[in-house]
């Protein structure tokens, strides 16, 4: 075998680097045939070129001590980090979970540990061209720069769906500036190390980089930014003051003066542009829910202040420590705090913590060390220093750069590998294991001296089988069938709205779904509610398809899997409530209403987190349902207590008093409603929900008047104004009303498309409902 393998050395080398270079495109991966388009096929898509590459590293280790990892402080610093990563999954609420994360953002142990893979193949490999490593990774940043332009100003060509703040293959605006703010420092870097016309290249793709985080709109870039070009000028200043006193000078006045302008001149950039005035005031504040979500993390931290909770593992402290005012802000529920601190402090602990800073201590210590050592005037080589010097306060600049913006923001997988290559480049040029002069990208760090070898002799055979062991367990399950699922489950949502066929579109989607089911991955809990709730969805749209056995059917299976998936996640309050969805709409029959599955779920939620308020609300429209009053009563009272600045739980309220009450105390609820802007008029189902139960409540000359407002709105869905405005003529033949009904008669037929005349009149004569 190893002769075999030195024979092929120079075909796994180059194999090994092509599968590295391969591994940098991932940003522009992009498949909607995918649960969550923009983040899983990026991370299966690296995920199996670092596999791939690692089968040819090892291999190539097998023949070649001299690619073996070098030991020195930040290796040693990077794996006491990813220690603490295993340490707070083994440790974790939900082992699983941590593991493996979830399709929306990729960011589990066994991403990671892709991640340290990828650091510890590109540093060595690289070490003699690292250059051409870098420039391929600026090339790739220029091909996803200009398709997210081009889905931004020629969208007919690329559709990429929003792009007021741009974000291109990303999906979001946050990660792509994340992406380009690296790029400008990397850029700018790769500017200073070129010579002649390839520096031109570079400068215009720094340019280019700059306006991409510009045009995202992300205001934590914009900070971080900032903070990495005031840094520059400021080590420019104290190092090299003489030489570059202007240059510095120049870059700090700039920023001064935009500053300025931002604070004194807010009428002219409102006018110059309402898109960046929009943005640039909201600097000023930090949003109300990102500060409660922050305190959520340090008391989620207090509990678990060692090892964490586990990588994507916040959502459980999240339910934990909800703070109901939150929805006064934003209803969105937070499965990241949103500030990477804090995320650390909550993933991971004060040990994933402290070693995660240590990194940047390592580099920024190796990093002012260096600059010391250059402040006095040398030559190298024939050539100044200069350049040394601001390469390397380009990256110190990089590195404060980074860390500010990820202070509002968290990790995801394109984040993940833009991190690592800062972290790569910061070993190529600090721990160097190659004497200057001997390539064409020299390191640039002082010495030259070579470090001790992280293994002192080539890698056994056995390793290697080891390894392709491995490989044939971790490319299928963790990569290969999950990429099959992820397909299958998009397949499962799209087949309910390519049919004009309800019965058949559910047979479709059935079908996929069973598919995507059978092939028993990390997905199936994503795969049990992302299907489900498009089954929703599907049945809010076609009212009358829940009511077919094919839906109810489809309910049954996803319920019974649900099932399972709570055996496994018997803590996920999320899935408990999807769980409880499906089981009302599987066709369960008791004699007792508050002993069904769904009832039964429900409460169970409610009681594992008794402050967020989803429970609440389900439990509320069953009672409703099926006219248990005093529950009603008691969950509409516990949600307004929890948050009575929510408009909807005012609308229930309504709700309540329109089946139980007064049409008085409903009109007072629907004002506390609007006032706290929620609009009947634009929630035409619960408007519906409310007419139905003031007629169960004998209020029919109430039912009326809402009607009559109903079928009034304007663009009121065809099937809507159908429905509606037969249940007004009924009322008004249940009032005696029957001029009126007869003229509501004469312009609901009127308004329908002229092959359905003749079947609306034939369906009033056949209920009695027409009048001559």
């Amino acid at each position: 075998m190893q002769a075999f393998l030195n024979r092929k050395k120079k075909f796994l080398i180059s194999a090994l680097r092509f599968l590295l270079y391969v591994s940098l495109f991932a940003p522009l991966i992009v498949s909607v045939n995918s649960l969550y388009p923009f983040v899983f096929p990026k991370a299966v898509f690296f995920e199996a070129a670092v596999e791939l590459a690692f089968l040819v590293f090892v291999a190539l280790l097998v023949v070649d001590k001299s690619f073996l990892p070098k030991k020195n402080a930040l290796l040693l610093v990077l794996f006491v980090w990813i220690l603490s990563l295993v340490l707070s999954t083994i440790f974790s609420f939900d082992p699983a979970l941590a593991f493996w994360s979830k399709a929306e953002r990729m960011d589990g142990l066994f991403w990671y540990l892709h991640l340290l893979l990828f650091f510890l193949m590109v540093v060595p490999v690289f070490e003699k061209d690292y250059l051409k490593f870098l420039s391929v990774n600026s090339i790739a940043g220029l091909i996803t720069g200009v398709y997210a332009m081009m889905s931004k100003y020629l969208p007919g060509a690329i559709n990429l769906g929003d792009q007021t703040r741009l974000a291109g293959t990303f999906g979001n605006p946050a990660f792509l500036a994340t992406y380009f703010l690296a790029l400008f420092f990397l850029n700018a870097i790769l500017f200073l190390l070129y010579p002649g016309s390839q520096k031109k290249l570079f400068a215009g793709l720094s340019v280019l980089s700059l306006l991409f985080v510009a045009l995202s709109g992300t205001r934590g870039a914009w900070i971080g930014l900032a903070c990495g070009l005031v840094l520059f000028a400021g080590l420019v200043l104290v190092f090299k003051g003489r030489r570059y006193l202007k240059f510095g000078i120049t870059v700090l006045a700039v920023l001064f003066l935009l500053f300025a302008s931002f604070k004194f001149l807010p009428q002219v950039w409102e006018k110059v542009s309402p898109f960046f005035a929009s943005r640039i005031y909201g600097l000023w504040e930090i949003p109300k829910p990102r500060l409660i979500v922050w305190g959520i993390g340090w008391e989620a931290f207090k509990d678990r202040p060692i090892f964490g909770w586990g990588l994507e593992n916040f959502v459980y402290a999240f339910n934990k420590h909800f703070v109901p005012d939150l929805h006064t802000y934003e209803m969105s529920i937070f499965d990241r705090p949103h500030n990477k601190i804090i995320d650390l402090l909550t993933s991971s602990g004060i040990f994933g913590l402290l070693s995660y800073l240590g990194l940047f201590a390592v580099l920024s210590f190796k990093g002012l060390k260096s600059l010391v050592q250059l402040r006095l005037p040398q030559v190298i080589q024939g050539r100044s220093d200069d350049n040394h010097f601001l390469i390397k306060s380009l990256f110190l600049s990089l590195l404060a750069a980074y860390f500010v913006q990820n202070l509002v923001l968290f990790e995801m997988p394109t984040s993940g590998i833009v991190f690592f290559v800062i972290l790569s480049l910061g070993s190529w040029l600090f721990f160097p294991s190659v004497p200057p002069g001997q390539t064409q990208g020299k390191p640039l760090g002082a010495g030259g001296k070579e470090s001790k070898f992280l293994l002192s002799q080539t890698l056994p055979t056995w390793v290697l089988y080891l390894v392709l062991g491995l490989f044939a367990l971790s490319f299928p399950y963790g990569i290969i069938l999950p990429r099959l699922a992820s397909a299958k489950t998009a397949a499962s949502a799209f087949s309910m709205v390519q049919s004009n066929n309800p019965a058949l579109a559910l047979k479709q989607s059935q079908d996929y779904y069973v598919q995507a089911r059978n092939l028993d991955t990390f997905l199936n809990r994503e795969t049990d509610v992302s299907v489900y709730r498009k089954l929703e969805d599907f049945a809010t749209v076609n009212v009358s398809v829940s009511q077919t056995k094919e839906f109810v059917s489809f309910s049954k299976i996803i319920f019974e899997n649900i099932e399972k998936d709570l055996k496994a996640h018997p803590n996920d309050y999320d899935l408990v409530v999807a769980a409880a969805a499906a089981a009302s709409r599987s066709g369960e029959t008791t004699t007792e209403v508050t002993q069904s599955k769904a009832f039964v779920l429900l409460e169970k939620a409610a009681s594992m987190t008794p402050k967020r308020e989803d429970a609440y609300q389900h439990l509320f429209l069953l009672s409703l349902r099926n006219n248990l009053k005093d529950r009603a009563k008691s969950y509409v009272d516990t949600l307004l207590s929890l948050n009575d600045n929510i408009g909807t739980f005012w609308f229930y309220r309504a709700e309540y008093e329109a089946r139980w009450g007064s049409v008085e105390e409903m009109h007072r609820a629907l004002a506390e409603a609007k006032r706290r802007d929620y609009d009947i008029q634009k929630s035409v189902g619960d408007w519906e929900l409310l007419i139905s139960s003031l007629i169960l409540n004998n209020q029919h000359q109430e039912a009326v008047f809402q009607l009559e407002l109903l079928v009034r709105t304007p663009n009121l869905p065809l099937d809507f104004y159908v429905r509606d405005s037969l249940f007004l003529i009924e009322e008004y033949l249940k009032l005696g009303s029957r001029v009126k009904a007869k003229s509501a008669i004469q312009t609901l037929v009127s308004e329908l498309p002229e092959n359905y005349k003749k079947e609306m009149v034939d369906y009033l004569k056949r209920n009695s409902l027409w009048v001559e």
